[in-house]
């Protein structure tokens, strides 16, 4: 209902805003038919917000829930502070004969989903049936709360999410994993605030003198970042929602400050930045004339993804290998290797948000990896863990999520 509140806010400002009567109600009735989209939408989501519920709440009591035979849920263990908001919950896999649910002591590959929502709305509970499938699959999950807009800044959720970060690397061996395969997933939003999060650990894990810490720091890192159609470009975000004018509902400006906080708040122009400085104070490298410029073959790959097709058609494998892209010898930053994912029928955040900031990352030195769709909703990375199929039986994206998850790598 966050979400909910806030936009009925920004448009109620946007109405008186708005200068006589004609133009008041050009912009209501505008108001109005994305509220009605909006209805229809969560009315049809209703089968799946009540799968949701079910999968967490139909538990027996105790610390440590049942889930089916083979997945137990501990439900809102605390990764920081006293906030109800600063909780998660982790779903166990168990092994099929084991009659009494505890873990096994194999070390599995784990994974930290952080939700999306606008940065204002959102719960853990709601992708239960995700993170119940990821459990299935031999894969520990962990669904974060985090605090939201408008009791909380773009800076309290990121800390939330590093948080949350460092709780699962350092509580992967009693958790069942093994703390050298955690990922770390986000959607939407929460790609965001994951990519802001890492940029922050670097920025502490630099400034820290004491070597012993700043070695434990690093060990600590989550292993791989995957970005579900993330928004890493906050100023041109901004430009693509004026364009489909819903700028003045969404939360995104009142929660990053304002505009003069955009690019203060963009993962994606922070790693620019980056490069751009590194290479200013480099010496000078000499630009290849176009008869030496020759594609660089992508590095190889033992995990073959369904995103990997169209991503390669675009050009996109072109891109980030071509010999015209100068490359740091190291990587500067301390960032861990990140896959991004996006549709082309995505219309809330373009696929190009993620294109760009795998370009960035990839000049940075950091490995990269684009998966490209063409029939995925924005909400569909998230929903569509269908109950009681089989692996085989995924939509292509849910399957090559699921792959990276249980490589813990690519």
């Amino acid at each position: 209902m966050g979400s909910v509140r806030e936009a009925w806010r920004g448009a109620r400002d946007a109405w008186k805003r708005r200068s006589g009567a004609m133009e008041k109600a050009r912009y209501a009735w505008h108001v109005a038919r994305l509220a009605a989209s909006e209805l229809a939408s969560a009315v049809g989501m209703a089968p799946y917000a009540a799968r949701a519920w079910w999968d967490r709440e139909a538990c027996d009591a105790g610390r440590l829930r049942w889930r089916g035979r083979r997945v137990r849920v501990w439900k809102g263990a605390p990764y920081a502070g006293e906030s109800r908001m600063q909780r998660l919950d982790v779903y166990l896999p168990t092994e099929r004969n084991d009659v009494e649910g505890s873990t096994t002591s194999k070390k599995r590959p784990a994974a930290l989903f952080v939700h999306g929502g606008t940065w204002s709305s959102g719960c853990a509970w709601h992708y239960a049936p995700m993170a119940r499938r990821w459990a299935e699959q031999g894969v520990v999950a962990a669904v974060a709360d985090y605090r939201l807009y408008p009791n909380a800044t773009v800076e309290d959720m990121t800390q939330d999410v590093l948080s949350a970060m460092r709780w699962i690397v350092e509580n992967a061996i009693e958790i069942g994993a093994d703390p050298e395969r955690v990922a770390v997933v986000g959607h939407s939003a929460g790609a965001h605030l994951v990519a802001k999060a890492l940029l922050l650990w670097d920025e502490r894990t630099k400034a820290t003198e004491d070597r012993t810490k700043r070695q434990k720091m690093e060990t600590n890192r989550p292993s791989l970042f995957v970005g579900l159609a993330g928004v890493y470009d906050v100023q041109k975000h901004y430009e693509y929602e004026a364009e489909r004018n819903v700028h003045e509902l969404s939360t995104m400006a009142r929660a990053m400050g304002g505009p003069s906080n955009f690019k203060k708040h963009s993962p994606a122009l922070h790693v620019m930045d980056v490069w751009k400085e590194h290479f200013r104070n480099a010496a000078p490298h000499p630009r290849p004339s176009d008869r030496d410029v020759r594609p660089v073959q992508a590095p190889g790959r033992k995990l073959k993804l369904f995103g990997d097709g169209i991503a390669a058609r675009i050009g996109s494998v072109h891109s980030l290998h071509s010999a015209d892209v100068v490359l740091p010898e190291e990587p500067l930053l301390r960032f861990p290797p990140t896959v991004l994912a996006a549709s082309f029928k995505d219309v809330v955040v373009p696929w190009y948000q993620s294109a760009e900031f795998a370009f960035h990352l990839h000049r940075a030195g950091i490995p990269t990896r684009q998966l490209v769709y063409d029939n995925v909703g924005h909400g569909n990375f998230v929903v569509d863990w269908w109950s009681g199929s089989s692996a085989e039986e995924l939509p292509h994206h849910s399957r090559d999520l699921l792959a990276l998850l249980q490589e813990g790598a690519w």
